[in-house]
Formats: C-alpha cells, structure tokens, sequence
C-alpha cells in the first residue's frame, strides 16, 4: 500500500526542533570549556587538566543512573515525560551554579549532575521520542537533530566569551542555565510520549485512519509489555556489546577531539588563542552538515553502513591531524566535524532498526549503558596521554582504536533480534513442558 507520508508534520517539525536545541545547549555549555578552564584557572586556581577530564569522570558516574533509569522507563515504571522534565531541570540548574561556585568539590558535583541529568533528558529523552514518532525516518531525522552537537560546541567558545565580555563569568552561565529550563518545559508541553496520543501519525504518515493507528499502537505496546528482552538476556547477546562497543568510538572521538582541540593547536605553538578557537568553529561547522550527510547515508543504505564511514573518516582525521601541515590539519577538522556530526546518530538508528519501534526501550537502555561506560573515556584519555607524552600521541591511539571499532562493527548482521526471539520462544516451550 502506498504510504501518504507529508513530510515531518507541524509537530513533527517542532519535535525536530526540541531535539536540535537539546543537543544544542549541553553541547554548547561544554564547548565553554574550551575558553572556560583557562578562566577557572586565572580566578580560582583550578587544574586545567583535571577540569578538561571531569567530562570523563562525569559521563561516568551517570552510567549507573542510565542503567537503573534506563531500565525502570524500559518496564514502564517511568513515564518518558516526567523523566524529560525531571532531568531537564536538574541540568538547568546544574550548569546554572557552574559560573557560581568557588569550591573545587562542589563545582565537580554541579558538573557532575549536568552529566548525569543531560543523558537521560537529552540522550535517552530525545532517541526515545525519535524512535516512537519516527520509526521510519529515524536515522534521517536524527541526523538533522543531531546538528545541534557540533553547532553548540563550536559556538560554545565564542557564545561564552561574548556573554562573559558583556554580563560577566557568572552570568554567562545563569544565561545558559535559563536557555535549558525553557527548552525542557517547552519540549515537556508540547510532545506526548507517542504520536497517536496527540492525534498525530507515526512517521507524518496518513495512511490510516487516526483510529486505525490508535488501535496498531496498543498492540505494539501490549507486545512490549510481553518482551522477551530482559536484561540478562541483552547482556548475553554479543551484538549488544558490538553495538554498544563500536558507537563508543564515535562517543569517544566526538568529545575527545572537540572538548580538547583548542589545548592541542596550541601545544604546537604554530597557532594562537584566536586562530586555535578558529579552526575549533571549522571543525564544528563543518559538523553541521556532516551531521546530516551522516544521517542521510544511514538512511539509504543502513545505520551500520554510516557508522563504519563515520568511524573510517574519523580514523582519516586522526591521521592527518599529527602533520604537520595546515592545509592537512583543515581537512581533518573537516573529517573529525564529520565524525562528530555523526557521533550520535548510529547508536540509536541501530538500535531502533534491529529491535524495532516497541522493543526500542527494553534494548536502549543497555545498549546505551555500554556505549557510555566505554565512550566516556575520550576527553579523558587524550588529555592524559597528552600530558604523559604528547598530543599527536594521543592522536594515534585515536586512529588506532578507530581501526579496532570499525572491525568490531562488521559482525553485527541484520536478522540477529528474531533469531534471538526464536531461541527464547524454544528455552520457554521446553521449560514448560518439564514442568508439566
């Protein structure tokens, strides 16, 4: 039957817009710290190695809060809606005391809450309302959301030094802390947990009636509410640790690369503050439509597909990063704002595309706690094997892990969730009948 699809809809497009401006604030509060940590430094004394691996130490510590939320909204003991208000408001509020505090142990826990807060509201938030409005366009429409991360890092330096030029160190961060309760208490009112329950149709897609799509919900969800997929199950499916291993890289890369890129052009001395925070904005502009170049291959040809692209550019970029020679360095900002424009589109598109719009939320959860636990790393790592050796050391151990990842990546086969699902119907027929 042909589909009657008109494109994104009039909610459809806003819930485009609320992702992107999600994805664009947090980024854009930690792209400041490109400029920040210097300032932290001057004002307060603050080790700027350490501060730039507080984005390591932070992603962390919320591993645990995305695993048991995770899971609880995956049984449906969370509402998706509370959850995106709750987090959102405590990531306001979080960064909100970011240019307040003076205290080296409470600015690591304000930092630490934005952390722990941001994935749940924005991450497992915004893939969650993706996969249930648009379990069709999802790897499309998460590539256009996804331009917010790039943009907001690369604004993030020059936003940052305008308001601190104009209102001062801590109320540039009270603006950003404003910016991110509006943006939440706007995507809270506005959006329902799925299309149909505010007469919409998944996909924008008119086929059906509004009742016919009603009634096709309620058996997804009653399917749901009988999912096989348990935890300890997922655990003990290897394409679980492929997924969640392979998009780690990207994770790692993406804020690895941006979050230190302006301490690494000037360890060179062949660049200045100004021309460092330059080549930052080429990077992540060029991120803007790599953002959807990855999304668009991912949804022509399949998410796997765009992630091993993305993972080979990446691997590229870091590459040519270590010569030096200028015009090679522009070309691999280009591809690192590729890799970066990418970096959180596969993770969810692969999940959604292998275990489908109803088992979405009973496998994201784990998936995503993988991809955190392995990814969180990056910032982390680069800074400390910079500090040990040198930049372009860290650099290679980027390219390298990149190679790993990409031949991790290739097992993962389409197929793999149903004949899971047929293992699991034989071990609970044959545990039936010996207790019969």
């Amino acid at each position: 039957m042909k589909s009657h699809s008109k494109g994104l809809g009039k909610y459809g497009s806003l819930l485009v817009l609320y992702c992107f401006l999600t994805f664009l604030i947090f980024s854009l509060g930690n792209g400041t710290m490109n400029v920040a940590v210097a300032l932290f430094e001057e004002r307060n004394g603050w080790n700027q190695t350490y501060l730039l691996s507080l984005q390591s130490i932070g992603a962390w510590t919320a591993i645990l809060f995305i695993f048991i939320i995770g899971q609880l909204y995956g049984k449906g003991k969370i509402k998706l809606r509370k959850l995106i208000l709750s987090a959102g408001c405590l990531y306001a509020v979080g960064i909100f005391l970011w240019g307040q505090l003076t205290n080296l142990i409470l600015f690591t826990c304000a930092f630490i809450v934005c952390y722990i807060a941001y994935p749940l509201w924005g991450t497992l938030g915004n893939h969650s309302l993706i996969n249930n409005w648009f379990p069709r366009k999802k790897a499309l429409v998460t590539g256009i959301t996804t331009i917010g991360f790039p943009l907001g890092t690369g604004l993030g330096s020059i936003v940052f030094t305008v308001l601190n030029r104009k209102l001062g160190f801590s109320n540039a961060y009270i603006v950003l802390g404003v910016a991110a309760l509006v943006i939440c208490l706007f995507g809270f009112f506005t959006f329902s947990e799925y299309p149909e329950q505010r007469g919409q149709f998944p996909d924008n897609d008119h086929n059906m009636t509004k009742e016919q799509a009603k009634a096709i919900l309620e058996e997804g969800q009653r399917l749901s509410e009988n999912s096989p997929w348990t935890i300890k199950r997922l655990l003990r499916t290897k394409e679980v640790w492929l997924l969640g291993i392979s998009n780690a890289y990207l994770f790692a890369i993406a804020s690895g690369c941006m979050g230190t890129m302006v301490p690494r052009l000037l360890s060179t001395g062949r660049y200045s503050p100004d021309q460092a925070v330059v080549y930052l904005m080429i990077a992540a502009f060029c991120a803007c439509p790599g953002s959807f170049l990855c999304g668009f291959i991912a949804h022509k040809t399949s998410p796997k597909t765009g992630l091993i692209f993305t993972i080979l550019s990446c691997v590229l970029a870091c590459i040519m990063n270590i010569i030096p020679s200028t015009p090679l360095l522009v070309i691999s900002l280009i591809l690192i704002g590729i890799g970066t424009g990418g970096s959180a589109n596969f993770i969810m598109s692969m999940t959604s595309e292998y275990w489908g719009r109803y088992n979405f939320q009973k496998a994201y959860p784990t998936v995503l706690t993988i991809n955190q636990l392995v990814g969180s790393g990056g910032p982390m790592l680069m800074a400390v094997v910079a500090a040990k050796a040198n930049w372009d050391v860290s650099y290679i151990v980027m390219a390298v892990l990149g190679v790993a990842a990409t031949i991790i990546a290739l097992p993962i086969k389409k197929g793999f969730v149903e004949r899971a699902e047929e293992r699991f119907a034989k071990e609970s027929f044959t545990t039936a009948e010996s207790l019969i």
